[in-house]
């Protein structure tokens, strides 16, 4: 699979999204995560340490490995990944 290719598909949604305003942990492969209200979220992933109560203002976008998103509260958009 072509590295370029798949990463640019990935950050298009083209893996699949999930939008959700429902409180909870949400578990996966994300590559990014996208505040459509400001949101509060912490954030697992194979290249973040944990990031704890992060406040994301809206219309932000967070990227990286994500593998568990927590929303505490707001409308987020999470994008799966490869």
């Amino acid at each position: 699979m072509n590295t370029e290719k798949s990463n640019l598909r990935a950050s298009m949604g083209g893996y699949g999204i999930k939008v959700t305003s429902t409180a909870g942990t949400y578990e996966g492969n994300y590559c990014c995560v996208e505040a459509l209200t400001e949101c509060v979220i912490t954030i697992v992933g194979n290249d973040v340490d944990g990031i704890t109560s992060l406040t994301l203002p809206e219309s932000r976008q967070l990227l990286g490995d994500f593998t568990s998103i927590t929303l505490t509260s707001g409308t987020l958009i999470m994008y799966k990944g490869v």
